[in-house]
């Protein structure tokens, strides 16, 4: 359909992927790309991002801070966020805060703040 799915495994502040010499938009975060990840702290999804795969950050401890780019996220899939920090902070823009609420809840994620 000539639409490419990248995920990023090193840092969630990439917003561009390259193939063949070939740019591409990271337009989703894969199942399991940021898993058990222990030193993670803070992540920033790129405006790009709709899709947040299962797991994606499951069991990442210290992760406290997450912060949305832009507004194209759609869907969070189940344990995305599960067991990351007790009362991690979640960062969007102000109209879209409940839709994140909302996203987060479906998804399975606890003890968050949305500002």
């Amino acid at each position: 359909n000539g639409e490419a799915k990248l995920h990023t495994w090193r840092t969630g502040k990439h917003t561009k992927g390259k193939y063949n010499g070939m740019s591409f938009k990271v337009v989703s975060i894969g199942k399991n790309a940021f898993k058990n990840k222990k030193k993670l702290k803070s992540v920033t999804i790129g405006k790009n991002v709709k899709t947040i795969g299962a797991s994606a950050f499951l069991g990442d401890k210290k992760l406290a801070k997450v912060k949305f780019s832009g507004t194209a996220v759609k869907t969070i899939s189940k344990n995305a966020f599960k067991g990351i920090k007790k009362n991690a902070t979640f960062s969007i823009k102000k109209s879209k805060r409940a839709n994140l609420k909302k996203l987060l809840k479906k998804a399975k994620t606890k003890n968050f703040k949305v500002k």
